[in-house]
C-alpha cells in the first residue's frame, strides 16, 4: 500500500533535519521556545545524495552512550529515496552510512522507519515505490556501526510476513513491534526475529486498523499505535 503523503512519527521538513533536545542537554547558545520545555539545539542536511544530505528522510534512531565508555550518544536517519541509513554524533557530525537500492543484505527498497534497540538497529525495508510485492517486505537488523546481523520477513498476509510495513517500535525488554500497514495488525518479535504474536484487523473498532503507520511505548509499557486512515491514535 502506497500512500501519496506518508504519515511520519518523525516530521522532516524541506529535507534539512532540527533536533530538539531538552535544556540540559544543550551545550551551545540556545533560543527557548515558550511553554514547552526544549530549546533549539541546531540542525543540518540539504536536499541531496551527498553525505549529510537528505532525500526524504523517513526515520530517526538514538543510540545512548554506552556507560563507562568514551563513546557519545549518536543519532541514525534512515532515507526512503536514497535508499541508506546515515549516522551522526549528537552534533549533527557526519560520522558513516551504509545501504543502498536493492534485495541483498544490507540494501534497501524503500526503507520506512529505524528502531534502536540497546547497541542493535532496526531498520524497516519496506516496499519499492513501484510496486508493493517487488520491495523487501522485511526487517533488517545492524549493529550500530552498520554491520549486518539478520534480517526477517517476506511478502504476505502469513505470521511473520509483511504487506509494505510503515513503522516499528522496541519495547523494554528488546521485543520488536512492527505496523504491518497493509495486513493492518501489529506483529511482534524476539530479538533474534522469532514471530511472538499478533494483534489487529481491518475495521474502525477498538483494536482494529486502517493502515497502522507507527508505534511507540510510553514508561508505563503501553503501546500506542498511529492508524493512518482513521485518524485516531490507538492505545493498547
Amino acid at each position: 500500500m502506497i500512500f501519496p503523503e506518508r504519515s511520519r512519527r518523525v516530521s522532516f521538513l524541506a529535507s534539512f533535519l532540527v533536533i530538539a533536545l531538552l535544556s540540559t542537554f544543550i551545550i551551545f547558545p540556545r533560543q527557548v521556545f515558550a511553554d514547552t520545555g526544549y530549546s533549539f539545539f541546531t540542525k543540518w542536511g540539504s536536499t541531496g545524495s551527498s553525505n549529510s544530505q537528505f532525500d526524504d528522510p523517513s526515520g530517526l534512531a538514538i543510540i545512548d552512550a554506552i556507560v563507562g565508555s568514551s563513546t557519545a550518544p549518536e543519532i541514525f536517519v534512515v532515507e526512503y529515496n536514497n535508499n541508506r541509513v546515515q549516522k551522526f554524533t549528537n552534533t549533527g557530525g557526519f560520522i558513516s552510512t551504509w545501504g543502498s537500492h536493492g534485495t541483498g543484505n544490507g540494501q534497501f527498497t524503500g526503507p520506512r522507519d529505524i528502531v534502536a534497540a540497546g547497541n542493535t538497529i532496526y531498520v524497516v525495508d519496506a516496499s519499492d515505490p513501484n510496486a508493493v510485492s517487488s520491495g523487501n517486505n522485511r526487517i533488517q537488523k545492524f549493529t550500530r556501526n552498520g554491520d549486518f546481523i539478520s534480517k526477517f520477513g517476506s511478502y504476505v498476509t502469513g505470521d511473520g510476513q509483511f504487506n509494505d510495513p510503515y513503522g516499528a517500535c522496541a519495547d523494554s525488554s528488546g521485543n520488536l513491534y512492527v505496523a504491518d500497514t497493509g495486513n493492518n495488525r501489529i506483529q511482534k518479535f524476539d530479538t533474534s526475529g522469532t514471530f511472538l504474536a499478533k494483534w489487529g484487523s481491518t475495521g474502525t473498532g477498538n483494536g482494529q486498523f486502517q493502515s497502522p503507520t507507527g508505534c511507540a511505548f510510553d514508561s508505563s509499557g503501553n503501546i500506542y499505535v498511529t492508524d493512518y486512515s482513521k485518524q485516531p491514535c490507538s492505545e493498547v
